[in-house]
């Protein structure tokens, strides 16, 4: 999700003929007090698990209250018909978002949750702030020298029973 000429699109199906001599904002260019001021919202409300889709959820949400900056919950909701969470859940992804509001509608910072770190207290999740902006490496994103490469290669017979297996030339490798 990017903003496209102030409105929030799927940059995975925009042809280029319509972003030539257009106006693209990314997470990156939406500026250091917006940036900060969502992930915090995130932060202190929970919404944010995997992170996969949350900044394209947050590009969207910029957008939205760039044109209003009082969204209600149903706006909220409607604005991310687009965008799919599997892992975290839109209520609090909802929260997140209208708490962000309400900062930026008043020029606000959204503080941190203080925890103390003991049993029973909420603590932040750890880098969830790098989820939010896209920041944090996924591991596609990871690159090692000397690293091996994996392929899934599903069974040509999935109900048969494996007798043994020859580990003989893995064993041989280093590591």
């Amino acid at each position: 999700m990017v903003e496209l000429n102030h409105r929030a699109v799927l940059s995975c199906v925009i042809p280029m003929s319509k972003v030539e001599g257009g106006e693209v904002v990314t997470i990156e260019g939406m500026g250091e007090y917006k940036q900060r001021v969502f992930a915090n919202a995130f932060v202190s409300k929970g919404g944010v698990q995997c992170g996969f889709c949350i900044p394209g959820m947050v590009v969207q949400a910029k957008v939205l209250i760039d044109k209003n900056p009082d969204p209600s919950r149903e706006e909220v909701a409607k604005a991310l018909t687009h965008n799919l969470c599997r892992c975290t859940g839109y209520k609090k992804i909802e929260d997140s978002i209208l708490n962000a509001a309400e900062a930026i509608r008043e020029n606000k910072e959204v503080p941190l949750p203080e925890s103390d770190g003991k049993i029973g207290g909420r603590y932040p999740k750890y880098q969830a702030d790098k989820l939010v902006l896209g920041q944090r490496p996924y591991v596609a994103d990871m690159k090692v020298e000397g690293m091996l490469y994996g392929a899934l290669k599903l069974s040509d017979h999935p109900r048969a029973k494996v007798l043994s297996i020859d580990t003989g030339e893995a064993e041989k490798l280093p590591g």
